[in-house]
């Protein structure tokens, strides 16, 4: 639970940097998604586009995608069929990545944040993203 509550507090202050801590609501709807997540909208922009050999069902992609999340430590925030988000904060990056993916394909978005001291710097995160770009084939080709 401590943990959901700093992403949403992190989600909301970009978008709501006057309201008062005091003033988050009790209960969100969606509590568990950094970034102010809907189950329609995609949070950031696109960073990238990876296209998959054929011959491999959505599912054997989003385990792939899962596998290879979690090998680079990212915490898997949502897990639906054709959508994962996930979450990292690491060497002063605060970065939520939705993956949206074809049994052909898989498309990273990036609503990621360079931190330092007080300040939240939009920044992607390139070499981790190249890692899972890189990473998801990897895992695919191993089933």
């Amino acid at each position: 639970m401590h943990n959901i509550l700093k992403v949403s507090l992190f989600s909301l202050l970009p978008v709501c940097a006057s309201v008062a801590i005091a003033e988050e609501p009790a209960v969100m709807d969606q509590a568990a998604v950094p970034a102010a997540v809907e189950s329609a909208k995609i949070a950031g922009h696109s960073v990238g586009k990876v296209t998959l050999p054929s011959g491999y069902t959505l599912e054997q992609v989003r385990k792939a995608a899962i596998q290879a999340a979690l090998a680079r430590e990212w915490e898997l925030v949502k897990d639906s069929p054709d959508q994962l988000i996930i979450h990292l904060e690491h060497r002063g990056y605060d970065s939520t990545i939705t993956i949206v993916m074809e049994a052909t394909s898989v498309e990273l978005f990036s609503d990621s944040y360079k931190v330092k001291k007080s300040n939240r710097i939009p920044e992607d995160p390139e070499k981790w993203i190249k890692n899972l770009k890189k990473d998801i084939p990897a895992y695919l080709a191993r089933m």
